[in-house]
């Protein structure tokens, strides 16, 4: 269990901390620093949020030497103390993390926060309820719903992708996967400025399918009879010859915004 000491609200040094995206909630005594993603905040209820958890590690860190940080995407039940859904990995990079290794999914059924990660947890809990996050309107994660979004234009997202190529990475026949976070309207559309790059196997690839992601259309999804705006992680992938895009994308915890 990392001993962690809280701190004021800071800006860590990253270049995501530079963009103001990272807000510094806690550090360990070996020095890793403890921070939530703003950008990936979100919340599923009146004490419920999904979160990405970075935990940066020191410049002479041994803990893993091809990786600069650990994220930990989770939803978070903090007037329980549970979570679900987890997934952890290891990034490394600057503007675009690049994933390095990436563990197991957890349950995406509730699960009892444990004794040895009660003060993390608590730690980000204090920190969110104390936040903006409380006045962000409630949104529906895309798993949880009776009938996930469903991608309806696939073929021009495939077409889009093929012709987005980056030349360099196509004439060396480099393929591959860019992560991307986005909001569905009740209507089906994507909700303009909410599509950002969770990570790119690539760099070259994050800015062709960042933009082809504004373009999208769902079939809605659905709760207790209604149409309804969810969240949806879902990946882009480039190849020599396109794959179709999943056609129902997935969602972090239920997605590890």
């Amino acid at each position: 269990m990392r001993t962690l000491i809280v701190l004021p609200l800071l800006l860590a040094a990253s270049p995501l901390a530079a963009q103001g995206r990272l807000l510094q909630v806690a550090s360990s005594s070996g020095g890793v620093v403890l921070s939530l993603d703003s950008a990936a905040i979100a919340r599923t209820g009146d004490s419920t949020f999904v979160v990405d958890a970075v935990y940066q590690f020191p410049a002479d860190s041994a803990q893993n030497v091809a990786a600069d940080r650990q994220v930990e995407t989770q939803e978070m039940d903090c007037g329980r103390s549970r979570v679900r859904g987890r997934v952890t990995a290891f990034y490394a990079g600057e503007t675009v993390p690049v994933p390095v290794s990436q563990g197991e999914a957890q349950p995406a059924e509730w699960q009892p926060v444990g004794d040895d990660e009660l003060p993390i947890f608590q730690a980000i809990c204090g920190f969110l309820l104390g936040s903006f996050a409380t006045s962000l309107p409630v949104t529906l994660e895309n798993a949880s719903a009776d009938r996930q979004a469903l991608l309806v234009n696939g073929d021009l997202v495939a077409h889009t992708l093929e012709r987005t190529y980056p030349r360099e990475l196509a004439l060396q026949g480099i393929g591959g996967t860019v992560l991307v976070r986005l909001q569905i309207t009740a209507e089906g559309e994507v909700v303009p400025g909410t599509p950002r790059v969770l990570w790119a196997t690539r760099a070259e690839f994050a800015a062709p399918a960042l933009a082809m992601a504004a373009r999208m259309r769902f079939r809605p999804a659905r709760k207790d009879g209604h149409d309804a705006a969810v969240w949806a992680t879902m990946p882009l992938s480039f190849g020599m010859r396109q794959p179709r895009p999943p056609q129902q994308p997935g969602s972090g915890p239920a997605r590890p915004r």
